[in-house]
């Protein structure tokens, strides 16, 4: 598992408490233009697996290095959100790439380059499909609305995976005072999601008693055991 951060605590993060092979700065990479060569030495046989947050430049870098039948995850786009200009193109957030033991042997590409007619809109837009084409790759969005008929177990199974370590959640919470709450705060940590300046998911504390996300998924987990109990007796009185 290869990972991308825009900090070096982040990346000292991701190494030392989620276990990530490698991770790269990638404000660092892009500066210093080696962001190519230091994910080809990351993952020296290509890529099978990219879940992208950010897209622009550090998917252009990714994606011509995806071995046959990769797989990318399309779960955010936030290097775009602020284009005025479609022509236009800029890089911030973070992004994570998996790779295995194949061999990487599609054509190669300089990934912010494109193809297009020439003018400035070969920045834009989806002008790297050729490398799903030539590997036979995927490319599918993934958002969370399209599995709420879900939420009852998602909800336990995540506060099972927590509280027994398996997944690590980090918290982001504004204000840091526990003791206060104020949603006039929500612009300056909305803020922050497009700086890269928070650290894990970015919360607003708007009430006092709200608590850490692992505390609401408990109360969640046992709403939905007690309702799960009483449909379980209702149905069992109605064979009666």
């Amino acid at each position: 598992m290869v990972g991308l951060a825009g900090s070096s605590d982040k990346c000292s993060y991701l190494v030392n408490t989620l276990k990530f092979d490698a991770v790269l700065n990638y404000k660092t990479e892009l500066s210093s233009g080696t962001l190519r060569q230091s994910l080809q030495q990351a993952c020296p046989q290509g890529v099978d697996v990219y879940f992208d947050n950010t897209g622009g430049e550090i998917s252009d870098t990714v994606i011509p290095l995806i071995n046959q039948f990769a797989r990318i995850v399309i779960c955010g786009q936030i290097s775009t959100y602020n284009n005025t200009d479609s022509g236009a193109s800029t890089s911030t957030g973070g992004a994570a790439a998996v790779s295995d033991s194949k061999d990487n042997k599609s054509p190669q590409t300089s990934g912010g380059s494109g193809s297009g007619s020439g003018s400035g809109s070969s920045n834009f837009g989806p002008r790297l499909l050729h490398h799903l084409l030539w590997n036979s790759a995927s490319m599918t969005g993934f958002l969370v609305q399209d599995f709420t008929e879900h939420d009852s177990m998602v909800y336990h199974k995540l506060g099972e995976w927590i509280r027994d370590s398996r997944i690590i959640s980090e918290e982001d919470i504004l204000p840091i005072d526990e003791k206060e709450a104020d949603l006039g705060v929500a612009p300056q940590a909305f803020c922050k999601l497009f700086t890269g300046a928070n650290k894990g998911k970015q919360c607003v504390r708007v009430s006092k008693a709200t608590g850490s996300i692992e505390q609401q998924i408990r109360v969640q987990n046992e709403t939905a055991a007690k309702e799960a109990k009483a449909a379980k007796d209702a149905a069992a009185a109605a064979k009666k």
